[in-house]
């Protein structure tokens, strides 16, 4: 599965999938974290970074589930070249489609935002190529996908939950529902480039079975935390901040994503969908 290091804007326009011009380069994967059922893995080609995934294994066969930090691609091993068609579905069969083979070992399919939203949201996913049907649980999934979005944003390189680059801000200047940037409730932003924080494009509220519901976020550090939805497009829109030790109820769909920021950094929390009435998401 290759995902070609971006040397241009017509390479990526062109896709993530195939082999460089030229001789073949090193493969090579390194951990980068590991969590339960799940590994992230760091793939460089020739040095240079590729692509973070996300694998999980069945006792028989790997699903990765991979991202350059712009895209995601899914994965099945296999060995023979040309496009197979094969039947993929979550919680049983939903569709076929043909998969890419390039011979490099791996069968791949590209992943839509909504395809995405069900790899962290269902509880199995199945895929049938040459080795029959084969079945992965996802518990754990959304998580695992959060991590591999931080290990392409860091190329692949571990850092600490802190951002050694910036330094602490105490309260960040934030009062009585201020922030330090003056961020005004509905102010619509570019995503943050902070730490743990969702890339562009890679998370945003889906427009699908969408139930309203109200959900809590629990701030439990020694800050204020500001609280953004991101909306269909991506962008981020300011609702709230609050206060350190602090509870702030909020209306809200579920499908819809939210992230809370601290000193320019985002905050892990268990998901940043709602699924539920009642929901809460603590901050720590």
């Amino acid at each position: 599965m290759r995902f070609p290091v971006v040397l241009s804007a017509l390479l990526l326009a062109a896709g993530l999938i195939g082999a460089f011009s030229g001789a073949a380069l090193a493969i090579d994967e390194q951990e980068y974290a590991s969590m339960g059922r799940w590994r992230i893995i760091a793939v460089r080609d020739g040095g240079q970074f590729g692509y973070c995934a996300a694998d999980t294994d069945n006792g028989q066969v790997t699903l990765r589930i991979a991202t350059n930090g712009q895209r995601w691609q899914l994965g099945n091993p296999y060995y023979d070249q040309g496009p197979v068609r094969g039947q993929w579905g979550f919680d049983g069969w939903e569709d076929e489609t043909d998969f890419a083979a390039d011979g490099d070992g791996w069968a791949t399919m590209n992943v839509s935002r909504d395809m995405l939203a069900g790899l962290r949201s269902a509880s199995s996913f199945s895929i049938e190529l040459d080795r029959g049907p084969q079945t992965w649980r996802l518990k754990g999934s959304s998580a695992a996908l959060d991590k591999a979005v931080e290990c392409a944003r860091n190329q692949g390189r571990k850092r600490s939950a802190g951002n050694p680059d910036r330094k602490p801000q105490g309260d960040g200047g934030q009062q009585h529902g201020r922030t330090q940037r003056g961020f005004k409730q509905g102010q619509v932003i570019q995503p943050i480039r902070g730490v743990f924080c969702p890339m562009k494009g890679v998370i945003l509220s889906q427009t699908w079975n969408n139930n309203a519901v109200r959900v809590s976020f629990v701030n439990k550090t020694r800050a204020p935390v500001d609280l953004f939805w991101i909306d269909y497009q991506s962008n981020w829109v300011f609702y709230a901040t609050v206060p350190a030790g602090g509870r702030h109820k909020q209306q809200t769909y579920t499908n819809h994503a939210w992230v809370g920021v601290q000193n320019g950094d985002c905050l892990q929390q268990r998901d940043w969908f709602v699924y539920n009435q009642g929901e809460v998401f603590e901050w720590r």
